[in-house]
């Protein structure tokens, strides 16, 4: 069983992903807005000529809606594009895949020795289930956490687990092993459900949503509260993504291997330096495994990530290489092209409504001279 519940929580607070409308762009639009606002206004008491204010409302009003309609289209759909762009990935063929190959496979799921039940309903021989209790902070609450923010809904309690669980893919009919148990990193997408929406006219919770709270240590007044719970039973159809790996005709789907560099550890090692330097240059997962690390343990380790080991690279007999050093290319988003462009559209648009006032209000003062 593999306790994921850390994971929902940093998603709760560092987001899914980068904001709908970058900070940096609305610094630049607010002044621009202003400038623009004020040169229309200059040229409308000077020339008399309301041409230049209505093109700048009509522009200023297209853009305001776009960024209304980004933000509201990413409060609902937050996740639409990263799935979307996992539904692009055609699925996989068990009988052609190859060792140590990215898949995708959809199929039935189906439970294996260990299966799950809900939290909340109840509901029994699940791969997948996840809990979350959200907590409205207002003034008057005593929140969980007392670096919340007030007047938002904030994630108070978080229950989410996963197993390892069989999936027969619809293409070939092949059943493989899907690793999500004890140890690996898993990322659902599953939404969850709301169950329960408390409102400020509840004085009293339902019994037995007040005995789910107190089994788990948390107030049963009455107060703000909404119960979202998400699972997935067997029989349901499912798509993943991870490494083929084949042992003794069974075939498995892991996580990509991943490459640490713990360098630093080794005088804090608890089991002393010889255990690591013993597995520099191999494949560790076995030894950490059969240890029982701590989850303590796996969250220091995440600071020691350096990389990802590709597959298709390794050779099929095992012998020392030295590792070369590795090149890390940093992602620089489209933010700077985006403001670059929008400058260079409204810029010189504002400097030749300028100069085109300028010049009407001189040949004015000529005439009348």
């Amino acid at each position: 069983m593999n306790d994921l519940s850390n994971a929902a929580v940093k998603e709760q607070q560092s987001g899914f992903s980068c904001k709908p409308i970058p900070s940096l762009a609305l610094y630049i639009l607010l002044p621009l807005f202003f400038i623009g606002l004020s040169v229309s206004i200059f040229i409308l008491v000077a020339v008399h000529n309301a041409a230049f204010l209505l093109c700048f409302l009509l522009l200023s009003a297209l853009v305001a809606s776009f960024l209304a309609w980004n933000a509201l289209n990413w409060r609902h759909h937050n996740k639409a594009a990263f799935t979307y762009f996992l539904n692009s990935f055609p699925d996989s063929d068990l009988r052609l895949a190859r060792e140590g190959q990215l898949v995708k496979i959809t199929g039935v799921a189906s439970c294996g020795s260990l299966s799950l039940e809900t939290s909340y309903e109840r509901v029994g021989r699940c791969i997948y289930t996840s809990t979350l209790l959200y907590e409205y902070g207002q003034f008057g609450l005593k929140p969980v956490d007392v670096n919340r923010s007030w007047y938002q809904w904030n994630l108070a309690y978080c229950e989410r687990l996963s197993t390892d669980f069989y999936i027969t893919d619809q293409k070939s009919g092949i059943r493989a092993v899907v690793k999500a148990g004890s140890g690996c990193e898993v990322i659902p997408l599953i939404i969850e459900s709301k169950l329960v929406t408390t409102t400020k006219q509840c004085k009293t919770l339902s019994p037995h949503f007040t005995n789910w709270l107190k089994d788990r240590n948390l107030s049963a007044e009455a107060r703000l509260l909404r119960l979202e719970e998400g699972y997935l039973q067997e029989g349901s159809t499912v798509t993943v993504i991870g490494m083929l790996h084949k042992s003794n005709d069974i075939l498995m789907i892991v996580q990509p291997p991943e490459v640490y560099d713990v360098t630093p550890f080794l005088e804090d090692h608890p089991g002393g330096d010889e255990v690591l330097l013993a597995a520099a240059g191999k494949d560790a997962t076995d030894d950490f495994e059969d240890v029982g690390h701590s989850f303590d343990a796996r969250a220091i380790m995440e600071k020691y990530l350096v990389g990802e080991i590709d597959s298709s690279t390794v050779p099929e007999v095992k012998k020392f290489k030295q590792q070369q050093a590795s090149t890390v290319t940093s992602y620089k988003g489209d933010e700077p092209s985006l403001l670059i462009k929008i400058l260079q559209f409204l810029v010189p648009l504002l400097i030749l409504g300028f100069a085109f006032g300028l010049q009407y209000l001189g040949k004015k003062e000529k005439a009348e001279e």
